[in-house]
């Protein structure tokens, strides 16, 4: 009597929770998979205090620097009325593009009430926080619509948002690691091809989304559009049936596109009349390769497996923010699984064909194995002499290998078995996930950036007018300048900015003794002509300035004085105009 009053008990709490989740499947679909993400990305990645989102950097160093000075530019320039695209601010008296940086207006947008309230350091450590969560909901939502499944739609999801690509950029690329907009593209095009949104809804939401994408990664979209353009090649040659709804949708799409691009005109107008600040080629995609091995190796970026295969992932090509290939066993064999048995159907020929095509797009130029190139020729050379194209780097394609990693867990996982062989695969899923655990978060991970406190005030130590600006070394992209010169509230002009030198600067013997740290038979000339062009009122060097650097500086026999671990030379008089 007792187990039937039970069974009984367990019925109706079934039936009122299968009631529950009827009637607010809208709210559950919305909050639950944001509220899982949420706390998973805190764990992960959240410092130990909540008062460190605003005085610590999630990974400190001259990326994270100078994307919280970009993250300040866009609300700075809006409420000082300044030109948003140009500035002086940086590189003074030549000025510069910030849309060539990698500035992300549409993140600096986003992020403007949360800058203005706090500042862009609590700004860049959200984006941290939020973006793998944005990145997971984004593709749960596509993956839903794929199964109208949860939990598989919640393991795919963690893959592409939680992904090794994401954990490596994590380290200071903001503009690489929110990815959101890539599964609602698809979701929104997907909609359309099924009927299940009209024309102007799609024309709208797809032209919103390449909008937003553009003004988050000129390179991610760039890749991006290549990729979809490979696959709907594909899609067109092998699956004969939808020909005719492939080329009408490919039109509206294209029209989607002319729109956004009407929408980035401005943009677009200033970055082609600008182009001058463009790079000829930012970095080596030789270097910034995927090694073979990095697709089962993790690197020291992994919780599980780091330390073991340390040995190996220490000779892959590149660093560590671009060695974002690990897959994981378990999910290369998921891949492998689905592939063998639907490979009868000619969509998983597509999606497996678009799989290895990207794999071998990620090796880069050439084979490298342990961190040896073998001289193999790989199709990226011809990529390489592509314009624009050829800026993006191989590496960085691995965030397609995940995201069609993800839809084929799904599909693996939706698909009809036996409940042993269907626990058996829901383990190898969440093999995955567990294997997935980034190494990183917590106080090793938080840390405050030492700065010179007079920068707070350095109008009152170094005072400077509108037409006089400050070099400050070390120089360049591994240097501090635009990050002290966000700690002064803009308070004074840079002549000089991480990111990429203006084309004007690329060739000066003393610029690249400033990158290079190099030493210079005529520093003299050569640095008084510089400060005369540039109207340069003081020089301070931070104590990671070369000896070599300093060397020369102290030739010039200028005034000098100490303060705060720095040393400020400051220029004559005469070498100024009053």
């Amino acid at each position: 009597m007792e187990i039937k009053q039970i069974n009984t008990k367990i019925n109706f709490i079934n039936k009122k929770i299968n009631l529950f989740v009827r009637k607010y499947k809208k709210l559950i679909l919305i909050f639950l998979p944001f509220i899982v993400y949420l706390i998973l990305s805190l764990l992960f990645f959240g410092p130990n205090n909540i008062s460190d989102f605003k005085t610590k950097f999630f990974i400190p160093s001259s990326d994270p620097e100078f994307f919280t000075w970009l993250l300040n530019w866009w609300p700075y320039s809006i409420v000082h009325h300044l030109n948003l695209f140009q500035t002086n601010y940086i590189w003074f008296k030549r000025g510069y593009d910030v849309l060539w940086l990698t500035s992300s207006p549409f993140l600096g947008l986003l992020m403007s009430p949360v800058t203005l309230a706090f500042n862009a350091v609590v700004s860049f450590n959200l984006l941290v926080i939020l973006s793998p969560v944005f990145n997971a909901l984004g593709m749960f939502y596509l993956l839903y619509y794929l199964s109208r499944k949860i939990t598989p739609s919640l393991i795919g999801g963690y893959i592409f948002g939680f992904s090794s690509f994401v954990i490596s950029e994590l380290l200071g690329h903001t503009q690489l690691y929110f990815l959101v907009f890539i599964p609602l593209i698809i979701l929104v095009i997907l909609a359309r091809f099924n009927d299940h949104i009209s024309k102007k809804w799609f024309l709208i939401l797809s032209s919103l989304l390449l909008i937003c994408q553009f003004l988050v990664s000129l390179e991610i979209i760039t890749t991006f559009l290549s990729f979809l353009l490979l696959f709907s090649i594909l899609i067109f040659l092998f699956i004969k049936t939808y020909r005719e709804k492939i080329i009408k949708l490919f039109k509206e799409y294209i029209l989607s596109g002319l729109i956004a691009l009407v929408v980035l005109s401005p943009v677009l107008y200033s970055m082609l009349t600008n182009y001058k600040y463009a790079s000829s080629q930012i970095n080596s995609p030789v270097f910034f390769s995927i090694n073979l091995l990095n697709f089962i190796i993790p690197t020291n970026l992994a919780y599980f497996g780091a330390s073991l295969f340390n040995n190996i992932s220490s000779h892959f090509t590149g660093n560590i923010s671009e060695q974002g290939g690990y897959l994981t066993i378990p999910l290369i064999l998921i891949i492998l699984f689905y592939l063998k048995s639907n490979w009868s159907k000619t969509i998983t020929k597509v999606l497996g064909l678009m799989t290895l095509f990207i794999v071998v797009a990620s090796l880069g130029p050439s084979l490298h194995i342990d961190g040896v190139d073998n001289k193999i020729p790989l199709p990226w050379i011809i990529i390489d002499h592509i314009p624009i194209i050829k800026q993006a780097l191989p590496s960085r394609t691995t965030v397609y290998i995940f995201f069609l990693a993800s839809i084929i867990t799904v599909l693996w996982l939706i698909q009809k078995s036996k409940p042993i062989i269907s626990s058996i695969k829901y383990l190898l899923a969440l093999s995955v996930i567990v294997l997935l655990i980034p190494n990183l978060g917590g106080s090793a991970a938080w840390q405050s950036i030492p700065t010179p406190q007079y920068f707070k005030n350095i109008s009152q130590v170094v005072p400077t007018t509108s037409n006089q600006s400050l070099l400050i070394l070390p120089y360049g992209r591994t240097g501090e300048g635009a990050y002290l010169q966000y700690v002064s509230k803009l308070s004074f002009k840079l002549q000089d900015a991480p990111g990429f030198t203006p084309k004007i600067y690329a060739n000066n013997p003393l610029v690249q003794a400033f990158y290079n740290n190099t030493k210079l038979n005529n520093f003299n000339s050569l640095f008084t002509q510089y400060v005369k062009q540039n109207q340069i009122k003081a020089t301070i060097c931070l104590n990671t300035t070369s000896p070599i650097i300093i060397n020369e500086l102290n030739q010039l026999h200028w005034s000098k004085r100490y303060l705060d671990n720095t040393v400020i030379y400051q220029t004559p008089k005469q070498y100024l105009i009053s």
